[in-house]
Formats: C-alpha cells, sequence, structure tokens
C-alpha cells in the first residue's frame, strides 16, 4: 500500500476505509466498556478507533 494521509483516509467511503483497515491495519488495543466495544488500529502514521456492534 502506497503512504495515506488521514486527509485522504478520511475522505474515502466507509467500505473503502474498511477495506485499508482489515488489509493494512495493526490492531494495537480492543476494549470492552459496557455494551461497547473499540478497537484502536495503526494505519502508516495514525491511528483510527472503530467502534464494533455486538451482535
Amino acid at each position: 500500500m502506497e503512504r495515506i494521509t488521514l486527509q485522504e483516509f478520511l475522505s474515502l467511503p466507509d467500505h473503502e476505509q474498511m477495506e485499508i483497515i482489515s488489509k493494512e491495519g495493526k490492531l494495537v488495543k480492543n476494549r470492552n466498556e459496557n455494551s461497547k466495544k473499540t478497537e484502536l488500529y495503526a494505519i502508516d502514521k495514525f491511528f483510527v478507533e472503530l467502534e464494533v456492534n455486538k451482535v
């Protein structure tokens, strides 16, 4: 993957952001609080926090 900036990442549609997270993201930490689960990913030079729906 070519380097991507945060601004470029945020300008992408959600499905493309998810593709980058799943292919290139490195899981740094996950957290469960009450009924909310979040995951923190490192992508190139920035981090993305993802709220995961528990089904």
